[in-house]
């Protein structure tokens, strides 16, 4: 699996005249193709990446911890930063395995407008990893499964 999440019909970048204020990730500064990804009822755009190697995206998330760099617009806010109070929590569990319990964490808010967090992944399998975006009155979830080897 690649280092970016995701599935759904939203791949590639956003047209040229959005007007953005950050920038968009690339292949060039991704390390892989992008991929932004709609939240359920398509308030926010989703890019997610495995940091865990070094700087350049992970083509694979492993056991143990996971450090991965979310970058989340809303969308009808021209792509442009969310507001400096939003919030993202990560919860993520093994549906296979209900017994083994859920985790959640609270994503960091980068100076960049990104977000960062540390997923530790304590066995092989299919997670379910469940974002939760709050920005300002604006909340949705986007919610995806991830092979971990």
């Amino acid at each position: 699996m690649g280092g970016m999440w995701g599935c759904g019909p939203m791949n590639g970048t956003p047209p040229a005249d959005t007007n953005t204020t950050r920038a968009i990730p690339s292949e060039n500064n991704m390390n892989g193709p992008t991929s932004w990804q709609p939240s359920k009822n398509n308030q926010f755009l989703i890019f997610i990446s495995n940091m865990t190697v070094g700087s350049s995206a992970s083509p694979e998330s492993s056991l143990g911890d996971n450090l991965y760099v979310i970058h989340c617009t809303q969308t009808d806010l021209n792509l442009s930063h969310l507001s400096s109070d939003a919030e993202l929590s990560i919860s993520y569990e093994m549906p296979d395995m209900p017994q083994m319990g859920k985790e959640t964490v609270v994503a960091s808010h980068n100076p960049d407008g990104t977000f960062s967090a540390s997923l530790f992944y304590s066995m092989s399998g299919v997670w379910k990893i469940s974002l939760t975006i709050k920005n300002q009155l604006i909340k949705d979830t986007y919610v995806f499964t991830k092979a971990v080897q």
